[in-house]
């Protein structure tokens, strides 16, 4: 399918983890819908204005992700390798407990459906690309080893900024904005060589659930590769479960 298939398999599951990873950070503050009632009535607070208000949009983002169980999002994606070029359009979820992601999606090169699911807990990977799963495991050892999906919090979280006030899906958020975590110039460990990468976030004014992500990824490796991708989460803590398939 493509050149140096492992390198390029250990990337594009790099790049379903920062899928979910900015998922996580945004989280909920409180269950249920009232927060998101209190939003909408509330009055949008003022812009951080020094580097302690900033501060405390990122600590209150790390919090709110803290509470996140479950959450469920749609994901656009446009990747350059080798020379070629293709679109990506899924969805995706993610469960805590145990920590589980799943992503559904077709390519542009393919035009089939593909199935994935990472299981945390046994560090393995599903992939349904036509009519059975295959289980292997994750990154085949060049992934990100522990949890394989990063949360935003701690030293991941340091290099951020924020970088404005929007409103998006009409609701208005922070932009958060800096390096994306497990590439070169983040804090947290590299664990793909020769990546580099940004994150930007955006998340609700006043519960600090996230609203939105795109996430730009570039890599020498793999024949080289480029790969910006945007999700827009559909629902967070609804119950959600993600049941592993028999497998070969």
């Amino acid at each position: 399918m493509f050149p140096n298939a492992l390198k390029t398999r250990s990337l594009a599951l790099l790049g379903l983890s920062m899928l979910a990873l900015s998922a996580a950070c945004g989280g909920t503050a409180s269950s249920g819908g009232n927060s998101s009632g209190n939003s909408n009535s509330s009055a949008s607070p003022p812009a951080p204005s020094s580097q302690a208000g900033e501060q405390q949009v990122v600590s209150k983002t790390i919090q709110a992700q803290n509470e996140l169980r479950d959450l469920s999002a749609t994901m656009h994606s446009d990747t350059s390798q080798g020379g070629s070029s293709f679109t990506t359009e899924g969805t995706v979820q993610w469960t805590a407990s145990p920590e589980r992601f799943y992503a559904k999606t077709t390519s542009s090169m393919t035009n089939r459906p593909t199935e994935v699911i990472i299981d945390t807990p046994t560090q393995s990977t599903y992939v349904n690309a036509g009519a059975s799963w295959i289980k292997t495991p994750v990154g085949g050892g060049n992934a990100p080893t522990g949890g394989f999906m990063p949360t935003l919090k701690g030293d991941a979280f340091k290099g951020f900024k924020v970088v404005g006030k929007e409103n998006v899906q009409g609701k208005p958020t922070w932009h958060l904005s800096g390096p994306l975590p497990y590439t070169a110039g983040s804090s947290t460990n590299p664990t793909v060589q020769n990546a580099t990468g940004t994150l930007d976030v955006w998340v609700g004014q006043n519960d600090y659930r996230l609203v939105k992500q795109v996430e730009n990824l570039k890599s020498s490796s793999a024949g080289g590769l480029s790969m910006q991708a945007s999700v827009v989460i559909d629902s967070v803590n609804r119950g959600l479960t993600i049941q592993l398939p028999n497998a070969a």
